[in-house]
């Protein structure tokens, strides 16, 4: 065998014996020293259930609520009346739970809105209304609440076509016919003569002739309030050729009256024209 050969052969033998230690060396540490297991996030078992939490970061919460703190908007509207009359302030409010900038756009449901917390409406229109407030919050937040309203016509008073008349000390019916508002109603009569009545049906007599003003104020529940006015005429009794509008006065009266004003205005000329005297 030549050197060169034996040479080749030794080389080809080493290198099989140092992968051969390479591989005891590895099988040896494994035993020796086992891997160092992943460190774990201890959870807490839930009905003994183990619960899995995946940690990451989140615009939002875990309530829901927004990163910069603003809560979830909810929105509760109310209203000093839900049944009005036309024409009559109507005061609404807003109950809102949740915080930061809001922005409130009300309809009240007859094309009129407003922008306001707290908005007071005039309706000129009867009917049936609904109220609606979108309120917006920060971070995209929103809440809607409605209201049903109801607008009565406004309420309106009228006598009768004749008004009560009657001599003094005869008992007078008064009344009057009311439409629109809101029942019940409430009733206050003043009958000129320092007498009172609470009822819309009433009844009086006047103990002395004159003419009177009774007057009927009417308020309903929704705070209208409506008057009604006309004068009554108690004659005074008739007496001689009167009418029995007023007492009358005699025709010899008069005379007696015209002829003492003459001697009045006669005396007087004369004592006026009388010559003056002389010293």
């Amino acid at each position: 065998m030549s050197t060169s050969a034996a040479s080749t052969r030794f080389g080809a033998w080493f290198l099989c014996a140092a992968l051969l230690s390479m591989v005891a060396m590895s099988c040896l540490g494994a035993a020796v020293c086992p891997p160092t297991p992943s460190p774990r996030i201890p959870v807490s078992p839930t009905s003994g259930a183990v619960e899995t939490r995946l940690l990451r970061s989140s615009p939002e919460g875990a309530d829901g609520t927004a990163a910069h703190g603003a809560a979830n908007l909810s929105v509760h509207i109310g209203a000093s009346r839900t049944v009005t009359d036309e024409g009559l302030p109507e005061l609404f409010n807003a109950t809102v739970t949740g915080s930061g900038p809001l922005t409130y756009v009300w309809n009240f449901g007859d094309n009129q809105t407003s922008s306001v917390a707290h908005p007071t409406h005039t309706y000129l229109i009867a009917g049936a209304m609904m109220v609606r407030l979108h309120l917006f919050g920060p971070n995209g937040t929103n809440a809607t609440d409605s209201l049903a309203i109801t607008v009565e016509l406004p309420m309106a008073l009228a006598g009768p076509t004749f008004p009560p008349t009657g001599a003094a000390g005869s008992s007078l019916s008064f009344t009057a016919f009311i439409s629109g508002g809101l029942p019940p109603y409430t009733y206050y009569w003043q009958l000129g003569d320092h007498n009172i009545s609470h009822e819309l049906n009433t009844t009086h007599a006047y103990t002395h002739p004159g003419t009177y003003l009774a007057e009927l104020w009417v308020n309903d529940s929704a705070g209208s309030q409506a008057t009604f006015s006309e004068f009554v005429l108690i004659p005074y009794p008739s007496t001689g050729g009167g009418n029995g509008t007023a007492p009358q006065t005699s025709d010899w009266a008069y005379v007696g009256i015209a002829g003492g004003v003459v001697i009045v205005l006669v005396a007087i000329a004369l004592f006026l024209a009388r010559p003056p005297k002389t010293t």
